[in-house]
């Protein structure tokens, strides 16, 4: 098995110094050790979180910090944090989310069988990261993922494992907030990459804490639609399904949080 592989982090000022040692934790735990973890600091942080950054740093080599000198937004920071892996199998990780011990080798496993990425499933926690609640699963293969990414992102982001070449070669992250995955995996998808996804449970995900507000933000919204677009714009949606999900999308956007939250767990959760 290929053991080297990176890990790629992106981190704000916004951040919870508790919850980014968690994360950090479990990347540090995995079963396969990574030699490196790419940490890119997205504009100026609070003390707190440079005091969870220099306490890892000092005690474990593999940890390679990298500063942006004002906030770009996640899209800017993943694209320049790829350029500085030194690995070609890349795995994706959040900096308040939690990966279970055996992430990276069972998708380093995967990749190694010949995909290009790889996915797993998320199960969704709000305080504590053995407790959780729903779970997120993906489509297993193309022709399933054809259907599926009319509607919605086809990759769960934080539980993604790559190859640092193919998302190179589709052009890297773009700034586009709040859908910058779903924007990179459109381009991943009309690429001839092997996709090779499982539907086992590899990253606890934290929820709440203004998750539902920020996705139907205004700036949101925007990205949305161009999201939209770009799926008209590559034959991946008909004119019908454009105005049809660009429709729904609107109604939900209107609805008290209550009713969001209602949809969000029946319809869009197990």
């Amino acid at each position: 098995m290929n053991s080297s592989y990176s890990v790629l982090m992106s981190i704000y000022y916004k951040e919870n110094p508790l919850f980014l040692s968690l994360a950090i934790e479990s990347i540090l735990n995995q079963s396969i050790k990574t030699n490196d973890f790419v940490i890119v600091c997205d504009g100026q942080l609070t003390t707190e979180l440079d005091k969870v950054l220099e306490k890892f740093s000092q005690t474990n080599q593999c940890i390679h910090i990298y500063r942006l000198n004002e906030n770009k937004g996640l899209g800017n920071a993943l694209a320049y944090g790829i350029e500085k892996c030194k690995n070609e199998i890349v795995m994706r990780m959040d900096s308040d989310d939690f990966s279970l011990p055996f992430r990276a080798e069972r998708q380093i496993k995967i990749i190694d069988s010949g995909a290009d990425i790889t996915c797993g499933s998320i199960a969704e926690f709000t305080d504590d990261y053995m407790k959780t609640s729903t779970v997120r699963k993906i489509p297993l293969n193309r022709k399933a993922m054809a259907k599926f990414i009319k509607k919605r992102c086809p990759f769960n982001h934080p539980c993604v494992t790559y190859k640092k070449n193919l998302i190179l070669s589709v052009g890297n992250y773009r700034n586009l907030p709040f859908r910058e995955d779903y924007d990179l995996w459109i381009r991943v998808f009309l690429s001839s990459c092997e996709i090779r996804n499982t539907n086992d449970v590899l990253v606890h995900m934290r929820i709440g804490n203004g998750m539902l507000d920020r996705r139907f933000s205004k700036e949101a919204m925007t990205s949305k639609k161009i999201i939209r677009k770009e799926l008209l714009e590559n034959k991946l949606i008909n004119k019908t399904e454009f105005y049809l999900y660009s429709f729904s999308e609107w109604i939900v956007s209107i609805l008290p949080m209550f009713l969001k939250k209602i949809i969000y767990r029946v319809f869009l959760r197990k």
